[in-house]
């Protein structure tokens, strides 16, 4: 009969169900990362990431100086792609993280669970559970910051738990440093960390009576993590490729390692927590497949009662990683970041596979039939099934495989010696050309500017690039002496991946070329040919799907926004040649994703409105908004985004003639964004009723 007791000298770990379940643990993740591994480049922060790690840059905010170089490590890995070997980094911290998991989980239980088979099999399955898991496993097989996190936090918990269990001031120090790395791959593991580190030093300070000198031991071993931030002031002060914010002195690093650029919490989003509160419920309980994950909280009530050692402390360091961290992210993330806010969540999910395992532990030991509980431990070992097949889809390596292809194609678009600008930051494709030119040196004649200059341009205009911008009029008309400049001072033909109403107020008119906006000046001939769409390639597109996927799969709002982001080009091509069928023909294609993606519903309501169809316009715009409702709120981009997409859905009424709704919805775009200080003075209704007419007199 399998038995729960509190003796621990059966628990051996050098033995042969220990030394199976910890390979369990660590290949079987490994092997399953390695077949579903994104082939190439992914978008946004992971590109940015391959670059950094690629050239030794220095990251967005915090910096991330260990993935950084953890990346560059892999690059030396002999075989793949380049991408491909920092992938890699993620697939083998990923299986660490399963790894580390499996030994917390044995310290766990070791005190409870007296049969070695048991105690194994609880150990692999919440290992299993966590690799296999909804929000972690797409993050174990990209170049990203979760997986090597995860793995830390991982070991962080289990040489706390073999300080609790022994009382020995060696694995104090070696949380204190483990805690450390972990903080200086992603500040937020503090959040745990901190009170953890605490915890113990208190309970040693007590039982052994060194408080002090644990606590300077302790914090020289804190420096001593910590330390690996230095890394950023040595690069930056190198200039490297990638070289956000420039954290080359004190001022700057300590700036850049909290953060400052993202701003702080904006009070107003937590009129959402109740959202955000079920949301978080949610994930929970689909995490290891529907319903698995609410067995956590059951696990998490018998380690308090039973009093299991170190049970308690996990279920509050679940709370900190779970609903406390939920009341920060609230008020500090953007609408980009909220989107993947599970991601941010995956110490909680960690926790609650400890507890689902140690639940089912615990159950399973209060059999008497002994064949009941050898059948019971079989499934609880092979519980880990469950989210391996329900998750498989998550990973989808469709959507990742294309970011590289569609990089080059950017890269295609221009003739010889272009210049492209970017409006904000290091998006929309900056990173994903970026990598392609800096790797596999493709297109040395072109230059890419973007106003912050994170990307090192050779432009003189762009050596002056305020680091930070509080002040949003202040920001705008910087924004825009950046573009009025590039045009002035430059011979190039001048590219913008965005297209801006006012482009004429800084000397030029947007035409759309293939997949970019030619800013064609004032008597400028076109001597480099049509759009190039002959010469892009559709080889990963077409693994994708031109349709958005069947209901209820994974729907990857990059990789259709980009997708439908070749019809919707192709769509303003045509429209602006008077191509009717033609352009009707590519913003249906676009718009079957539109019920998919809020955003890329507003984007095609604009070019209806833009190409004279604001009923069309109007439709799209009352059928998405809702959904993007939480932009309204934010402090960084989404507010004024959102108020843009307001804007546009009112002069889509002023089109129509409805004078009414017209005033309404540019009052309501003012409210959400104050800083439109002309639009404000220009509402009255005689103005407006005039610029209706105008409208109607150009759509006869």
């Amino acid at each position: 009969m399998l038995s729960v007791n509190d003796n621990s000298k059966t628990c051996n770990p050098r033995n042969k169900y220990f030394a199976a379940g910890l390979a369990l643990s660590f290949f079987v993740p490994l092997v399953v990362y390695l077949i579903t591994l994104a082939p190439t480049l992914s978008f946004e922060d992971s590109a940015e990431f391959a670059i950094g790690g690629a050239v030794l840059g220095v990251n967005h905010p915090s910096g991330y100086p260990l993935q950084t170089l953890t990346c560059h490590l892999f690059t030396y890995f002999p075989a793949g792609e380049v991408a491909w070997r920092i992938n890699l980094s993620s697939a083998v911290a990923g299986a660490a993280a399963a790894t580390f998991l499996f030994l917390l989980t044995w310290e766990f239980l070791a005190g409870v669970v007296g049969d070695r088979r048991l105690l194994a099999a609880a150990s692999w399955a919440a290992g299993g559970l966590f690799a296999f898991s909804r929000s972690f496993w797409p993050q174990a097989v990209i170049t990203e910051v979760y997986a090597l996190q995860a793995a830390l936090f991982a070991a962080t918990l289990w040489c706390a738990a073999r300080c609790r269990r022994g009382g020995d001031v060696r694995w104090f120090y070696a949380t204190a440093f483990a805690a450390a790395v972990a903080a200086a791959n992603h500040p937020l593991s503090l959040v745990a960390t901190a009170p953890l580190l605490a915890y113990l030093w208190f309970r040693l300070r007590r039982e052994e009576g060194h408080g002090a000198a644990l606590a300077v031991a302790g914090s020289l071993f804190l420096i001593l993590g910590l330390s690996i931030y230095l890394y950023l002031a040595l690069r930056a002060s190198r200039d490297p490729l990638i070289n956000w914010g420039a954290p080359a002195d004190l001022s700057r690093l300590l700036d850049h390692v909290r953060r400052r650029e993202f701003g702080t919490i904006f009070w107003p989003r937590y009129r959402y927590l109740g959202y955000h509160t079920v949301e978080l419920a949610k994930f929970l309980g689909l995490q290891f497949g529907p319903g698995v994950g609410v067995l956590a909280l059951g696990g998490a009530a018998w380690a308090l009662v039973r009093k299991v050692r170190f049970g308690g402390v996990l279920a509050v360091l679940a709370l900190l990683t779970g609903p406390v961290t939920m009341l920060t992210l609230v008020g500090l993330l953007t609408p980009f970041q909220v989107f993947e806010i599970e991601v941010w969540y995956l110490a909680f999910f960690m926790l609650a596979a400890a507890f689902v395992a140690g639940g089912g532990a615990a159950l399973i030991g209060a059999l008497k039939w002994r064949g009941a509980a050898v059948a019971a431990t079989a499934a609880l070992a092979a519980l880990p099934l469950y989210p391996a097949l329900y998750n498989g889809r998550f990973p989808d390596r469709a959507a990742r495989s294309f970011a590289f292809e569609h990089g080059r194609n950017l890269l295609r678009t221009f003739p010889y010696r272009a210049l492209l600008a970017f409006p904000f930051y290091g998006r929309q494709g900056l990173y994903v050309q970026t990598y392609s030119r800096a790797v596999h040196l493709k297109r040395p004649d072109l230059v890419l500017a973007d106003p912050r200059n994170t990307i090192r341009s050779e432009l003189p205009s762009l050596a002056r690039a305020p680091i930070y911008m509080d002040d949003p009029n202040g920001a705008e008309e910087w924004y825009f002496d950046y573009r009025r400049t590039l045009l002035a001072t430059t011979d190039r033909r001048f590219f913008y991946n965005l297209k801006e109403s006012y482009a004429a107020a800084w000397g030029a008119s947007l035409e759309p070329y293939g997949l970019h906006y030619w800013a064609r000046r004032g008597g400028e001939e076109r001597p480099f040919g049509g759009p190039p769409w002959k010469r892009y390639e559709y080889n990963a597109f077409a693994a994708l799907g031109r349709d958005p996927p069947a209901a209820g799969q994974l729907y990857s709002p990059t990789a259709y926004r980009l997708w439908a982001d070749y019809y919707l080009k192709a769509a303003e091509y045509a429209g602006d040649r008077g191509r009717e069928i033609a352009f009707r023909r590519n913003l249906a294609a676009a718009e079957r994703l539109a019920a998919y993606d809020p955003e890329l519903g507003c984007l095609l309501a604009s070019i209806y409105n833009e190409y004279g169809y604001p009923e069309k316009a109007v439709e799209l715009y009352h059928a998405c908004l809702p959904a993007m409702e939480r932009y309204r709120h934010d402090a960084l981009m989404g507010r004024s985004e959102y108020a843009s997409y307001l804007k546009n859905l009112a002069t889509a009424y002023l089109k129509m003639g409805d004078i009414s709704s017209a005033q309404r919805y540019f009052e309501e775009s003012v409210a959400v964004n104050p800083e439109q200080t002309e639009l404000a003075a220009h509402l009255s209704y005689e103005e407006l009723a005039e610029a209706a007419a105008l409208f109607q007199r150009e759509r006869k």
